[in-house]
């Protein structure tokens, strides 16, 4: 039911740059502030950062935040 008091999402801008994805630091910004509903990561599979992304998702998942993955 829409009553008309919800504010509208804003979303940080997107800024290309490099040449790398680091899927942990993605996830990291997906769990900062309000808890999301769920994570939807689309990704080619690489991940040219230092830190695990699996050590993100486990945190997800010890706040029972859905990760789901989609692999393009």
């Amino acid at each position: 039911r829409d009553t008309g008091d919800e504010q509208p999402t804003s979303w940080p801008a997107i800024v290309p740059a490099g040449r790398g994805t680091d899927i942990t630091a993605a996830l990291r910004a997906s769990l900062e502030g309000e808890p999301p509903v769920a994570i939807v990561l689309v990704t080619d599979g690489r991940h040219t950062g230092r830190d695990d992304p699996r050590d993100v998702a486990r945190e997800a998942g010890e706040r029972r935040i859905p990760l789901l993955v989609v692999g393009v």
